[in-house]
């Protein structure tokens, strides 16, 4: 695959981006300037950041290089150092362009009698819920063999450095392995309940006068959205308790290890798959599974950490 000049700008508008979306939890607070006469805006991008209440309130660097020209059209902070943080995905992206295929390799196999022995790439797209990967999952579900799973080839920690300990609970810190099932993740759907109702106790409604307790009546119908009302020449009180319901859902990965993964892949794919250890011949095949520029995709959109780490060992 070429990789045009133009892909420089690609990279310095990526990093506008990502910049923002990576920032450290840690507030970087911004001296007061000296007031000073009104700038006059040269481009578009100066007034950008000249006006923008986000770049105005964070620190901030950029730069926009014009390949042809060999000139730079815009520049903030340029020489000053920022913590690489996710602008290293850039050089993730930049090194699968260079040296990846159109699709990625989802798994290596042999036939070794009545057995299929395979082991991952890295692939991070099989069973995940932004791809699906039906090409590995059918190879694997449809096959005649004997399942074997071996992960002889990994060598490597599950978390990179630099990673806090304490971050291995959160979504964004889903552990490598040689073969991610569902994005090494446990997607939890969460059920948020808000209830708007009249405070008890043991005598009744927590109303005072106490007098009014028996003025009011439980209900369901009504056009307004109130909590308690009556009308206009009436002292009878209408009571309809709120409630309201929110769902979305939150990753938690799990812990990587060979007999967790035959044990999903056994129930997911409904037959047996058994963990060995074993070296592969230099004439094993390979089977191709989603396309890479849809991972990239992935990876570079919401700054996903994961797929940034198993592209890696892709």
């Amino acid at each position: 695959m070429r990789v045009s000049n133009s892909i420089s700008v690609l990279f310095a508008l990526l990093f506008l981006t990502i910049s923002w979306g990576c920032r450290s939890a840690e507030e970087v607070t911004k001296p007061q300037a000296q007031k000073e006469e009104p700038k006059t805006k040269v481009n578009t991008l100066q007034a950008i950041f000249e006006d923008s209440e986000v770049f105005s309130g964070n620190f901030t660097g950029f730069m926009l290089y014009d390949p042809e020209k060999d000139s730079v059209l815009y520049a903030q902070n340029e020489s000053r150092y920022f913590t690489p943080a996710s602008n290293t995905k850039l050089f993730t992206f930049y090194a699968g362009l260079r040296m990846l295929p159109d699709s990625l390799p989802g798994i290596q196999y042999f036939v070794k009698g009545d057995s299929l022995i395979f082991r991952g790439t890295g692939d991070p797209s099989f069973l995940h819920p932004d791809f699906g990967n039906p090409a590995i999952f059918r190879f694997l579900k449809d096959s005649d063999k004997e399942l074997f799973y071996t992960d002889e080839h990994f060598d490597d920690e599950v978390l990179g450095p630099g990673w806090s300990w304490s971050d291995f609970n959160s979504y964004y810190s889903a552990e490598k392995s040689p073969f991610p099932v569902f994005g090494n993740v446990m997607r939890v759907t969460v059920e948020e309940i808000e209830k708007l109702q009249i405070a008890s106790d043991s005598t009744g409604l927590k109303v005072s006068p106490t007098f009014f307790r028996s003025k009011i009546e439980n209900t369901v119908s009504g056009k307004n959205p109130s909590l308690i009302e009556r009308d206009f020449f009436d002292n009878q009180f209408r009571y309809r308790p709120i409630s309201d319901t929110i769902t979305y859902t939150t990753d938690k990965p799990f812990h990587y290890t060979p007999e967790l993964i035959t044990e999903m892949l056994s129930d997911t794919l409904g037959r047996s798959v058994t963990y060995i250890t074993t070296s592969f011949p230099e004439d094993h095949k390979t089977i191709y599974s989603v396309r890479a520029d849809s991972v990239y995709k992935r990876m570079l959109q919401p700054s996903d950490n994961f797929i940034a780490e198993q592209l890696l060992l892709v």
